[in-house]
């Protein structure tokens, strides 16, 4: 199976389906913390911020980008995205304080280290990048990805 071809196949139904820009990354576990590093595959991001590429720009993103193993979407642009780490753990509680239409509107993932992700597309989306909560022991337990960041998502 031709990870690239699926990745590619994914990005450019979701750029269809939300006008976003989705990129190839590489994501591989370091062995000394158990993190998941993730590169993209992508050599001036800069520009890819703020507008949403055509198909053509896509498949030569994805094409360039041979050890692809996932895809991010970029935000800003009017997309926030709210990442709940530590597990989670915060996430239940957060739906707990969103009023349920809302809630039933909001895309929202499983990461791979087990917290999850909240996409929010708004016009009115112009935070930054912010570290809102902390674990007792001070890792992070929920930030905000809005200005000119990435987020790999599904179907990785």
């Amino acid at each position: 199976m031709n990870v690239s071809v699926d990745l590619l196949a994914a990005a450019l139904d979701c750029r269809v389906k939300t006008q976003l820009t989705f990129i190839p990354v590489e994501v591989k576990p370091d062995p000394e913390t158990g993190h998941f590093n993730k590169r993209p595959l992508v050599k001036k991001l800069g520009p890819l911020y703020d507008t949403a590429l055509d198909e053509a720009t896509i498949r030569n993103l994805f094409a360039s980008a041979p050890n692809a193993n996932a895809m991010a979407v970029l935000t800003g642009n009017g997309l926030l995205m709210i990442d709940f780490d530590a597990g989670g753990r915060a996430f239940t509680p957060w739906c707990e304080k969103v009023p349920e239409e809302l809630l039933a509107r909001l895309v929202i993932e499983s990461t791979v280290s087990g917290g999850c992700h909240v996409y929010i597309r708004s016009s009115a989306a112009t935070m930054g990048n912010d570290r809102l909560a902390y674990t007792a022991d001070g890792k992070i337990l929920i930030e905000t990805r809005c200005a000119h960041a990435l987020s790999v998502c599904a179907p990785t």
